[in-house]
């Protein structure tokens, strides 16, 4: 059956015509279709308070007739139904509010004051019923109330009687009015024994016995009785009676003590009838005692103390007893004791106290021990005598296999077996730790003895143009036109290199230079573009070739030394580079590193640090996402969170460009453009922004202050927020630049680290050549991981040099198989692992290995999707260009070029989907955050992959509800 429509207009309706005035959320989604209903379970709380309607945890409630107490009591005993529907989807009948104005015209009308009694006395009473002999004091009750229940003004049943405007007759409420019934009858049963009792005062047994638990309980929380208690010496044990409440403590502690007095007598006399089983021999170390109880614990021994005395298990004492071969009895206290001459006879007894051991289980193990045997040969010799295989007892092995005749010798032999398989495996541990530290001492040796080797191999950097090198390190902050200058020296040096760490950032200067009819050519893991007579190169960072610097290098963004991804690469740029003059760029928190490495290599410099060209500060409020000013940046810190202010932002009628990392270079850079040109108001970004990006932005605004850096989040350090932030402020289109955020506790964040110095970058990273790897066994990811931990870094860098982050390599390494290492060769596997194969395309750099090691073509990259139109055709769309990434970067290889034959096609097809996903974005693209399961529109803040309703649902389904 087809549920029915719900809406928060119907849910006020119904809560209106409910006589106990809620209703639990389950019962709404039993029969109405919720999972149609737009928003957050939030937003329809706010929604139904706006309509009078309450709501607290899962329960609605109409706020105008019961406050949410009244719901909390009610709960225990009312089950409320859910009123009729008609056809259409509205409510039937009048409301309970209707309805209690036309009971009041109705009452208005009786002329019998018996019956305007009942009436009052009903509508008095706190949760609507009341039980039938309430009324027994007016005349002819019964007819009274069935003539009002005839004019609809109460109901009757069995035994209570109702308002129909408060409460539901059902059978929750008639079992919870039955358990009443019956509390209330305990109750006056306790309160006649408690007044009839001749003394009211009651002992523990009388207490137990003449009342209930319900009773009890009920009798202490109202104060109707009070404790008294008295100790015992001997044993020490409290004794405790409740007296009456109308009984004075003095006069019931007088009788407790009378009574505490006979009992002690009566316990004496049990004592004394027990001396005659005793005997007269006392225990070592005990005293007679005066009492009759002292003379018997010093003559008798309790069942673990005995067992101890004579060295058997007490079970085995136990059974025993049990067979009569030992004897003994129980004390007044339940106890059960050994007369001390019984214990002394078995101690001293050799046949008395084998019959005892008889009784002993042994275990399967130290059988095994004793007879010198395997433990599964023991097992097969205890089947065969068909006893258990896990508790025989030595009275059934007893002289077999060898055993000894007596439990004492067996104990020995025992004891000594098991101390020569002790000895033994001490005498084995103790070679195998000689083992172990001898290996560990080889392995230390080989260790050392690599990394020597290595520190060997180490460059020293002092190449023969050192001495005519010109180095100038320009840093300072975004903004502060250090690129500019830079690019001024390299084009009046006429040849060299521009040093980038993003392709975009290359392609930017390549385009820049050419612009001005300087020659430029780009290299790039991807592409090559020579232009012909250029003697400059723009290129990213891994594709320098120190050998070729020309007259100028310029090395953008120095403070991606600390990098430990990539920081090799800007360490390779720094102290490999032979051009005559180079420019060190980035911000002052990279000036103590690039100074060390300098200083290592006896290289003067020159430093000179830019000021902003146009100043920055922090907003002093918040701004709101709605009333954004055109040319802002906002800043978040996920591809998904970006796409949904895009989506948001759209739906407020904004125009809005976006870049993040995993689009291409291409897409971002037309993204940026229009956002520079004017065609759209707002940027939203990931920290891809923060290196070197052409956004002329006046405001970057942070969505958000925590980011994911791979391993955890993170709050925003001072040079991230200044990176980031440095962006705002157009040199020549702005007066300054401001940094803000949507919210004030960000805001006061930001500015707490805007105001702080970034800490200083303090170290470098290096990585493996060919030749160092070759120095290491093993297989490629073995010897990535070994180069890692030996740390082969002379000591006199070790302070700010460190190896480099290799787990991208190494995973990608652990996916190739040792015969396919060996058909690659060292240096074409470890050129494998430099590819660029990011988390969504490692599955086709797989079939691309696998291809190289057959000899094959490389694959062609995945189709792309037909159509985009969601997130979802977004996702697939950068995975196919990732792929095609992986294979321009390996068609251009050396190594891999023969294998690449499709490298035209490819990139224009490359180009092509690059051209969609641009087209597409600012196509209203649907990129909101969605529901995992039922795919509603979730809002920007909502940390978690169901809406609400799908998340209570999976609940309800887990509970069974």
């Amino acid at each position: 059956m087809a549920k029915k429509p719900f809406s928060v207009d119907l849910l006020a309706e119904l809560v209106k015509r409910v006589p106990e005035g809620y209703l639990e959320w389950w019962q709404i989604r039993e029969q109405f279709d919720v999972e149609k209903m737009n928003g957050s379970w939030k937003s329809i709380s706010k929604e139904a308070s706006q309509r009078g309607v309450g709501c607290k945890g899962l329960t609605f409630f109409d706020a105008s007739r019961v406050a949410w107490r009244d719901v909390c009591q009610k709960q225990k005993w009312a089950r409320p139904q859910i009123p009729a529907i008609t056809s259409g989807g509205t409510v039937a009948g009048p409301t309970i509010q209707e309805l209690a104005q036309m009971r009041k015209h109705r009452i208005g009308k009786l002329t019998c004051p018996d019956e305007i009694q009942a009436i009052l006395r009903l509508d008095r009473s706190d949760e609507g019923f009341l039980w039938l002999e309430s009324f027994g004091d007016i005349p002819n009750y019964h007819s009274v109330l069935m003539r009002l229940q005839e004019q609809d003004i109460l109901a009757l049943s069995e035994k209570f009687v109702f308002d129909p405007l408060r409460v539901t007759i059902n059978a929750k409420l008639t079992a919870f009015l039955t358990r009443r019934s019956q509390e209330e009858q305990d109750v006056s049963e306790a309160i006649a024994t408690l007044t009839s009792h001749a003394t009211g005062i009651f002992n523990e047994d009388q207490w137990n016995s003449l009342f209930n638990d319900r009773q009890r309980h009920w009798l202490n929380h109202q104060k109707q009785v009070g404790k008294i208690s008295l100790t015992t010496p001997f044993p020490p044990r409290e004794h405790w009676w409740m007296r009456r409440s109308d009984i004075d403590e003095k006069t019931a502690l007088q009788y407790a003590k009378s009574q505490m007095k006979t009992l002690v007598q009566a316990r004496e006399e049990q004592w004394k009838k027990l001396l005659d089983l005793c005997g007269e021999v006392i225990r070592p170390g005990a005293k007679g005692g005066k009492t009759n109880r002292m003379q018997v614990v010093s003559r008798s021994y309790r069942t673990q103390p005995a067992a101890r005395r004579i060295g058997l298990p007490e079970k085995a004492f136990l059974a025993a007893i049990e067979q009569e071969i030992a004897p003994a009895f129980r004390d007044p206290d339940g106890r059960l004791r050994i007369p001390a001459s019984t214990v002394d006879a078995i101690a001293t007894h050799e046949e008395l106290y084998e019959k005892i051991a008889d009784f002993i289980t042994l275990k399967t193990r130290d059988l095994a021990v004793a007879c010198g045997v395997h433990r599964s040969s023991m097992y097969r010799r205890l089947q065969k005598l068909g006893t258990s295989t896990t508790r025989a007892t030595w009275g059934e092995v007893r002289g077999r296999w060898e055993l000894p005749a007596t439990y004492v010798l067996y104990q020995k032999v025992l004891d000594g077996n098991w101390r020569a398989i002790q000895q033994a495996r001490k005498a084995a541990e103790e070679e195998r730790q000689q083992l172990l530290l001898a290996q560990k001492a080889r392995e230390e040796a080989e260790k050392s003895a690599l990394r020597e080797q290595l520190i060997a191999t180490f460059p020293d950097w002092r190449h023969e143009q050192r001495a005519n090198q010109r180095i100038k390190v320009l840093l300072g902050e975004a903004n502060s036109g250090k690129t500019r200058a830079a690019l001024e020296r390299l084009i009046a040096a006429g040849s060299g290199w521009y040093l980038a760490p993003l392709r975009l950032l290359a392609y930017e200067i390549y385009d820049a230079l050419n612009r001005r009819g300087i020659a430029c050519n780009l290299l790039t893991g991807e592409e090559e573009i020579v232009v012909r007579g250029a003697q400059i190169t723009a290129a990213t960072i891994e594709m320098f070739d120190a050998r070729s610097g020309g007259g100028c290098v310029v090395i953008d963004e120095a403070h991606m030394l600390g990098d430990p991804d990539r920081g090799w690469a800007w360490t390779r740029a720094l102290m490999e580079a032979r051009a005559e003059e180079m420019l060190v760029l980035g911000p002052l928190a990279a000036r103590p590193l690039v100074e060390r490495l300098l200083y290592a290599v006896g290289q003067p410099f020159t430093f000179e640090q830019s000021s902003r060209l146009v100043p920055l500060r922090m907003a002093t409020t918040p701004y709101k996402l709605r009333d954004l000013p055109a040319r802002t940046v906002v800043v978040a810190f996920s591809r998904g969170m970006v796409l949904a202010l895009k989506a948001d932002l759209e739906q407020m009628g904004r125009k809005v460009s976006i870049v993040y990392g995993a689009l291409p270079p291409e897409v971002r850079r037309r993204q940026a453009d229009r956002f520079a040109c004017g065609e759209t108001e707002i940027c939203v970004a990931t920290d891809a922004i923060g290196m070197g990006l052409n956004l002329p932005a006046d405001a970057v605004c942070f969505y958000e202050t925590k980011k994911y850096d791979g391993k955890r989040v993170r709050p925003l350090t001072a040079m991230e927020v200044h990176q980031i932030g440095g962006r705002a402020g157009r040199f020549g289109l702005a007066e300054q630049g401001i940094i803000t955020a949507l919210n004030k506790v960000d805001l006061d964040f930001l500015r707490q680290q805007f105001e702080q110095t970034p800490s200083p970058i303090r170290q470098a990273y290096v990585a493996p050549s060919v030749s160092d790897l070759a120095l290491l066994p093993g297989r490629l990811a073995a010897r990535l991981r070994q180069w890692c931990e030996l740390e082969s870094i002379p000591a006199s860098m070790r302070s700010f040099i460190k190896t480099a982050d290799l787990g991208d390599r190494i995973e990608l390494a652990s996916m190739l198989q040792p015969e396919e290492e060996a058909d690659l060769g060292l240096g074409a596997a470890v050129k494998l692992t430099h590819a660029p194969a990011r988390p969504e395309s490692r599955f086709y750099w797989r079939w691309c290995a696998r291809a190289l090691v057959k000899g094959d073509r490389l694959p062609s990259p995945p189709d792309p999707p037909k159509d985009l139109a969601s997130s979802d055709d977004l996702v697939r769309a950068e995975q196919v260009i990732a792929c095609a990434d992986l294979y321009l970067w390996l068609a251009r290889t050396p190594e891999f070029r023969p294998f690449g034959p499709c490298y035209g096609e490819v990139r224009r097809a490359r180009y092509v989907l690059a051209e969609r996903i641009d087209q597409a974005l600012p196509s209203r693209l649907d990129t909101r955050k969605r529901c995992a399961s039922c795919g509603r529109v979730l809002p920007l803040r909502h940390h978690y992959r169901l809406c609400e309703n799908c998340y209570l649902d999976r609940g309800y389904d887990v509970y069974g509800l």
